[in-house]
């Protein structure tokens, strides 16, 4: 029996290496990211190929099951295993964890700041082991969970207060150094010319510090919430609430195309830094009119406003009578006339575009589900959280309890379905928070 067996392997082997090489080439395209690194151990032949730049960015990265990026759910305990959500598969698995971040002694809290092919930006709060003996404070890290490496980012050269921070993509025409063309920026505030400034600020990777990229321009009759701002195609974007009247808008504004510069002037043409042009664009007037609380949304290119409103509606045989029911609305933002970086108005020319409202059936649902019991919490539109993954909009709870089942509602982008995803069993610490991100599986993403 046993000598059969390793007869009958003997002939598969033979079969497997009688196949042309692009059929091996087609048919390990489809392994999945945790199987990648193991499978370079069976032969030098899959060694060179699974390790090849060519294999991976251009033949790995398009196969159907590595298009689509993750839902990757975890807390903010860097031991916890991550659970991951394929849409094409349309399962969840464990993928990794963020323990080769935490340190020897003392206990650490972890924020996800975004996310490009293959790797992560992430805030590491360390808070010592209680005698005072090991280092306690906050610092920034780019990593690869797969390979388990970082690079841990200087102090911030001139913010002292940041307000925003992120990991983009950098404009390349050379698609086979995908993994290697990210920046890390950061919008903060620090003192300039005897006043407060917002200032944005670019690691510089090749000097392994932080550069003064320029300074948002002030907007007199705008508030703006930093929190929440997202990126999109090197643009950034959050909301601003107006002084005087009770209305939002988009505000908008970039760093692409400008020069990382020294302290005040640009580095290049030794010219005054200059600032960094706002453009400002007004909700439209059915938001305008109702409560609602405002909350971006990036999908790929797209930027969306997840609007949880309330709409007015009459009571049936009581038509002087109106009471308020809650909808959450979708809407594009499309910025497709002027481009973000012109100098022409502090404002632009957009469309505004309502693209769905959560059917009735599905938001009860929804709000069963993932509405904490505090109706003061509930009442501040603070319940869930939203999470743009591909054409997917993904509706998360923000409260949650370790052991309970978390259920994520998705709405499809393309085809204008709503779904519930298979529960995710987390194991999550006590008293910690729920963290989600889009995350593009790429085996061989380098930090630095």
């Amino acid at each position: 029996m046993e000598v059969s067996d390793k007869a009958e392997r003997s002939v598969l082997a033979d079969r497997w290496n009688d196949l042309p090489d692009h059929l091996i080439t087609e048919i390990l395209s489809f392994l999945p990211m945790e199987d990648v690194h193991r499978y370079r151990c069976i032969c030098k032949q899959w060694n060179a190929l699974l390790s090849s730049n060519n294999f991976i960015n251009h033949i790995w990265a398009h196969a159907p099951i590595n298009q689509q990026p993750w839902l990757v759910l975890s807390d903010d305990n860097p031991s916890t295993p991550c659970m991951a959500f394929c849409f094409y598969t349309r399962k969840w698995h464990t993928c990794f964890s963020f323990s080769f971040l935490e340190k020897q002694a003392g206990t650490a809290q972890l924020i996800w700041r975004g996310s490009v092919p293959g790797v992560v930006l992430a805030d590491v709060y360390f808070s010592g082991d209680g005698d005072g003996s090991n280092d306690t404070g906050i610092v920034a890290r780019v990593c690869n969970p797969y390979t388990q490496t970082f690079f841990q980012l200087s102090p911030m050269s001139k913010i002292t207060t940041v307000a925003h921070k992120c990991i983009i993509m950098s404009n390349s025409n050379d698609k086979s150094v995908l993994s290697e063309t990210h920046k890390v920026v950061a919008f903060g505030w620090c003192r300039w010319e005897d006043s407060m400034k917002l200032f944005l600020e670019m690691h510089d990777r090749s000097e392994g510090r932080w550069k003064m990229v320029g300074f948002v321009e002030q907007i007199s009759t705008w508030d703006v919430l930093w929190r929440g701002m997202v990126s999109c195609d090197c643009s950034f974007y959050c909301v601003g609430l107006h002084h005087r009247e009770l209305r939002m808008a988009i505000v908008g504004f970039t760093c692409n195309n400008i020069h990382a510069a020294g302290t005040g002037t640009d580095s290049v043409a030794g010219t005054p830094m200059q600032p960094i042009p706002v453009r400002i664009a007004p909700f439209p007037e059915e938001l305008c009119n109702q409560r609602y609380w405002p909350k971006l949304v990036t999908c790929g290119s797209r930027l969306l406003i997840v609007a949880n409103r309330f709409a007015n509606f009459q009571v049936e045989q009581q038509e002087s009578y109106r009471r308020f029911k809650e909808v959450i609305a979708i809407w594009e933002f499309q910025n497709d006339h002027c481009p973000l970086n012109s100098n022409t108005s502090n404002s632009w020319s957009w469309k505004w575009k309502e693209i769905v409202r959560m059917p009735a059936t599905v938001f009860d649902e929804f709000k069963r589900i993932s509405a904490p019991s505090s109706a003061e919490w509930f009442e501040s539109a603070e319940w869930f959280e939203c999470r743009g993954v591909g054409d997917h909009v993904c509706f998360l709870p923000v409260d949650i309890s370790s052991g309970q089942a978390i259920k994520v509602l998705v709405y499809n982008l393309k085809t204008g379905l709503w779904t519930w995803l298979p529960s995710c069993y987390l194991q999550t610490h006590p008293d910690s928070t729920l963290l989600s991100m889009a995350f593009q599986p790429m085996p061989y993403g380098k930090v630095h």
